[in-house]
C-alpha cells in the first residue's frame, strides 16, 4: 500500500490522476465511492485520506477496510474520530477518571486575618 505521507492538502486527493493507485484495493474504492456520494466536497477527501493514513501507520488495512465497510453496509456514519481511536494503537484510550474536588475553604486557614493583626504585624504581612 502506498502509504499516505501527507493529508495537507485533501482536496487534491477528489482531482488526482493516481487516485485509483493510491487506493490500495476495491473495498477502499468502493469506501471512496460512497464517501464521495454521501459526504460534502471537503469532507469526503479528508475522511478518506484519514483513513488511509491510519491503515499506513498502524498496518491494519485490512481491518480498516472490513470495519468500514461493515459501516457502510448497515447504513451508519463514518464517525473518523471514534475509528481512529479504535484502531490508533500509539494513542490508546485512555480510562475516564472519577475525582472529587476538594474543599477549597480548606485554603482558608492559611490567610492570615488582618483584624488580628498590629500594625507592626500588618506592614510584616504586606513585605
Amino acid at each position: 500500500m502506498a502509504c499516505v505521507r501527507s493529508v495537507k492538502k485533501p482536496r487534491a486527493f477528489r482531482f488526482c490522476q493516481y487516485q485509483n493507485e493510491i487506493l490500495p484495493n476495491d473495498v477502499y474504492r468502493q469506501i471512496w465511492q460512497y464517501l464521495d456520494a454521501t459526504e460534502s466536497r471537503d469532507v469526503a477527501p479528508k475522511i478518506m485520506l484519514r483513513l488511509l493514513k491510519l491503515a499506513c501507520d498502524h498496518g491494519c488495512e485490512e481491518k480498516i477496510g472490513q470495519h468500514v465497510s461493515l459501516l457502510i453496509e448497515k447504513k451508519e456514519s463514518i464517525d473518523i474520530q471514534l475509528i481512529e481511536s479504535l484502531f490508533n494503537s500509539y494513542n490508546p484510550r485512555l480510562p475516564t477518571l472519577d475525582c472529587q474536588q476538594h474543599f477549597l475553604g480548606s485554603y482558608d486557614n492559611y490567610i492570615p486575618i488582618f483584624n488580628d493583626l498590629t500594625e507592626g504585624d500588618l506592614t510584616h504581612a504586606i513585605l
